[in-house]
């Protein structure tokens, strides 16, 4: 089992395209299909929202079907942090985006 959660903005061709396997990107599962690879592609540049979403909706259609990784998915969490942690922007999809935006003053760090 392992986990891991898309941002509102990541890059789907990094995961899903058969030239990003586990060698050259984060294809871990060896996904390959050649309509896929087609649409990853078309839709890093395609600028029409809506024809975007249509090959983004056939995507995720292949996804179903190929069924790489089973998926499950978490509706609902707590997140808890400390009031001391400046500049957090918690976001529904994905809570630890942006940590490295993050900081504790330096008055309000422990002492070493």
């Amino acid at each position: 089992v392992g986990g891991w959660g898309r941002g509102p903005s990541q890059d789907l061709f990094e995961i899903w395209h058969s030239s990003r396997n586990a060698q050259r990107g984060l294809n871990y599962a060896q996904f390959k299909h050649a309509r896929a690879d087609e649409l990853l592609l078309s839709m890093k540049t395609e600028v029409d929202a809506e024809v975007w979403g249509e090959q983004l909706e056939e995507f995720v259609g292949i996804l179903g079907d190929e069924q790489p990784y089973t998926f499950f998915f978490v509706p609902f969490r707590l997140f808890v942090a400390s009031t001391r942690i400046k500049n957090m922007q918690v976001h529904a999809l994905n809570p630890q985006l942006q940590v490295q935006e993050w900081f504790v003053e330096p008055a309000a760090q422990p002492a070493p």
